[in-house]
């Protein structure tokens, strides 16, 4: 549970220390513009990569500005610069500068990106509690998606820490089924949603040398129900950042096997437990997409059914 904890507080001061944008406005700019709300085009975009914690920079890069100097520069964090920040703990960084210029100068204004309310969507998640997964879900409306995925990482469990000596004791991998309910669609939300599948955890302690039957078996495959809760922040157009919280519940525990309980029973004062907790507390950061591939594919669906009903 320490480990979680300290999860949770690293990835938060993280989120924390870079979720911010400044707009600075140079010239006439806002004169001519309604204080930067009409009238305004994208003259130049580009990206400043940092160390260390956005204190050693690597490399200045210099947007275009227009002629006239009148313009607004945007420098803010977006969901892959925020990513990117996490994922190597604050120690790379990038952050993107947008210069604003005026359409009266001749620059076209760009157009929004549409926002996609169903689609198929890809899925990028850290946790579980040490690990990673990538699944393809559909989204159906505003609210609702489900999906399938594959994790792989770590297996982490209370009981562990009898037999930590164990060489390759902790690997594991999922294949999973997911659903998320989101009931807002903008800016931040509550969401709730689970995933049903099977995890199979190697808890082989083979070690060439030793001539002992395995304590585990060298895999053992289980079935598993994760409910979760979580905080979304709709970071773009099209883009999701999600905190879930929740606990794995496997259907049964990983058993001793026999060979090795009749092999213990002559070395007791070792303490291997017969049986290790397969269930265990869930904790992850999701990153999801949402792209127009398949928009509209399920009420196309629901109106074929609809006709082919109506006509018998």
């Amino acid at each position: 549970m320490k480990k979680i904890q300290f999860l949770f507080m690293a990835v938060v001061a993280v989120l924390l220390s870079s979720c911010f944008a400044t707009r600075t406005t140079i010239g006439d700019f806002n004169k001519l513009t309604d204080n930067g709300d009409t009238n305004v085009a994208l003259v130049s975009k580009t990206k400043q990569c940092y160390a260390v914690s956005n204190l050693v920079p690597l490399g200045l890069k210099h947007a275009e500005t227009p002629p006239s100097g009148n313009c607004q520069i945007t420098t803010k964090y977006n969901a892959l610069d925020m990513l990117v920040s996490m994922c190597t703990g604050n120690l790379f960084s990038m952050k993107t500068i947008k210069v604003y210029g005026l359409v009266s100068e001749g620059y076209k204004p760009q157009e929004p990106k549409p926002v996609i309310n169903n689609g198929l969507q890809y899925e990028l998640e850290g946790g579980w509690t040490v690990g990673g997964s990538v699944a393809v879900s559909y989204k159906f409306a505003k609210r609702y998606s489900i999906g399938f995925g594959y994790w792989l990482g770590y297996f982490w469990s209370k009981d562990l820490s009898i037999v930590n000596h164990i060489e390759n004791t902790t690997g594991m991998y999922k294949i999973f089924c997911s659903a998320q309910i989101r009931p807002w669609n903008k800016g931040f939300s509550p969401v709730v949603g689970g995933y049903l599948g099977w995890q199979t955890i190697n808890l082989s302690d083979y070690q060439e040398g030793y001539n002992r039957p395995s304590l585990y078996g060298y895999s053992q495959t289980q079935m598993f129900l994760l409910p979760y809760v979580g905080l979304s922040f709709r970071c773009g157009s099209n883009c999701y950042i999600t905190w879930k919280v929740g606990y794995n519940m496997a259907a049964g525990n990983i058993k001793m096997t026999d060979e090795y309980k009749e092999y213990n029973s002559q070395y007791s004062y070792w303490g291997y437990p017969e049986k290790i907790n397969a269930s265990y507390p869930y904790t992850a950061l999701n990153f999801t997409h949402t792209l127009p591939i398949g928009a509209g594919l399920h009420t196309k669906a629901a109106e074929k059914v609809r006709k082919v009903m109506n006509r018998d």
